[in-house]
């Protein structure tokens, strides 16, 4: 099996919307503090709800207390979704699924969108001891190594905090310009560390940069491990919409050379082992299978991984798709097959 659809077992939401952790699924420290956070929140917003509505009992309905009531109801139903939605989205009618679905995906964005400005102008680098190669985190377009920092938290728990991260600058350069950076990075963290290996985990964008680095360097370059979160691949059909040579090159299409070059190249790079992981509700890469290339296909060094519910952003905060991609990163070669769906 080369891919996990999860079937009855739904992802994760992101770490900012405070959901459970589904049976099976590690709950990391920052989880178990968000679910908390969670708790006050739904407390809060029960709360206010309840005296809304007794307010409009006792007076009347005017447009203040009809607004608070509508405020408060809309949040105390948006914290019960991310708590609740997966376990009874599977109960709906299936044409009825895929809307609700996507208007998760919509609601864990929304959630995301929190953390990602907050956090915007932070840099996420562990140089915590590791027995395991070093790991080089690459953003995707117009973001900052800020993303990785729910990543670096549940990396530093698992022992893995040797993790580097560099910020990219703006988006009129192109891929080969950052691929460029993320190799300079790699043999300063070679330098530094003095090992003899690099394992990559890229978002987005840096999923391109990442893999066509990899793919075009030979095995000197000492990557033995990439992991893509909602990368395209194969380019998607709203880069038109983008600025930049960068975005030019990520559009998805037969007549894009560059984008295309870089996936067959990612299937006959056999001495590089790639995790792909996509979401099936992702509204920026659009077709979302450009996330997960060579899904099916049999390739021993290819693994995918798909996921409902979440969206572009929502990936780099969900507790379901950190655990894979810790498991892949402290998988031995010769432990699980490579074929294989680990979850």
């Amino acid at each position: 099996m080369d891919i996990d659809r999860l079937g009855g077992q739904p992802p994760s939401a992101p770490l900012m919307l405070m959901q459970r952790i589904p049976a099976g699924a590690k709950s990391y420290a920052i989880d178990r503090l968000a679910h908390k956070m969670w708790i006050g929140l739904a407390a809060t917003a029960t709360a206010a709800t309840a005296l809304s509505a007794c307010h409009i009992a006792l007076v009347g309905l005017t447009l203040l207390n009809g607004a608070a009531l509508f405020v408060s109801a809309v949040a105390l139903l948006s914290l019960l979704s991310v708590q609740y939605a997966d376990s009874l989205i599977p109960h709906l009618p299936e044409k009825w699924q895929h809307l609700a679905h996507h208007l998760q995906a919509v609601i864990n964005e929304s959630f995301t969108l929190i953390p990602i400005v907050c956090l915007y102008f932070f840099n996420a680098v562990s140089e915590k001891p590791s027995n395991h190669p070093p790991i080089l985190c690459v953003h995707g377009y117009l973001h900052r190594s800020s993303a990785w920092f729910y990543l670096k938290a549940c990396l530093e728990e698992e022992g893995l905090g040797q993790m580097y991260s560099l910020n990219l600058p703006t988006p009129f350069n192109s891929i080969e310009m950052y691929s460029i950076m993320v190799e300079n990075k790699i043999k300063e963290i070679k330098q530094k560390t003095g090992a003899k290996e690099v394992t990559l985990v890229l978002h987005s964008m840096g999923g391109v940069v990442g893999s066509h680095l990899a793919t075009t360097c030979g095995e000197d370059l000492g990557v033995k491990k990439i992991v893509t979160l909602a990368s395209p691949l194969l380019g998607t059909r709203l880069a038109v919409f983008g600025v930049g040579e960068c975005a030019k090159q990520m559009r998805h299409g037969p007549e894009n050379a560059f984008i295309n070059g870089i996936h067959e190249r990612i299937g006959t790079t056999e001495h590089v082992r790639f995790l792909h992981i996509g979401t099936e509700h992702d509204a920026v890469i659009i077709p979302h299978e450009s996330t997960i290339p060579y899904h099916g296909q049999g390739k021993k060094h290819i693994e995918t991984r798909v996921v409902k519910g979440l969206g572009h952003l929502s990936v780099l905060y969900s507790p379901r798709i950190t655990q894979w991609v810790v498991e892949f990163i402290m998988r031995k070669d010769k432990g699980v097959g490579a074929g294989d769906a680990v979850v």
